[in-house]
């Protein structure tokens, strides 16, 4: 598998990966823990308006797609494949 560098590239491949619906249900999933994260702001992160999210967001990010957030940050792109391979749908149960 293909890890992309970058952190709108990871983010789009883990929405292609898990299949997840809209930006905006991602959003609205996300702001349970990160007040700030809109339907805007995600759609920005996905098309690399914006590219330095903050450590929060990745966490929430991580958690809706149930990996760990050192995949938006490693630079070993290998463990980054791994990380993902273990994405999940969201709404479904991790390990």
């Amino acid at each position: 598998m293909t890890i992309p560098n970058d952190f709108t590239g990871r983010l789009n491949r883990l929405f292609e990966l898990t299949g997840a619906s809209t930006a905006a249900t991602v959003a609205e999933v996300c702001r349970r823990q990160v007040a700030h994260l809109s339907e805007s702001h995600l759609y920005a992160l996905r098309s690399g308006e914006r590219t330095n999210p903050s450590l929060l967001v990745m966490r929430a990010l991580g958690d809706y797609f149930g990996i760990d957030p050192a995949y938006f940050l490693t630079t070993n792109t290998a463990y980054a494949a791994d990380l993902a391979a273990a994405a999940t749908r969201p709404g479904q149960p991790t390990g």
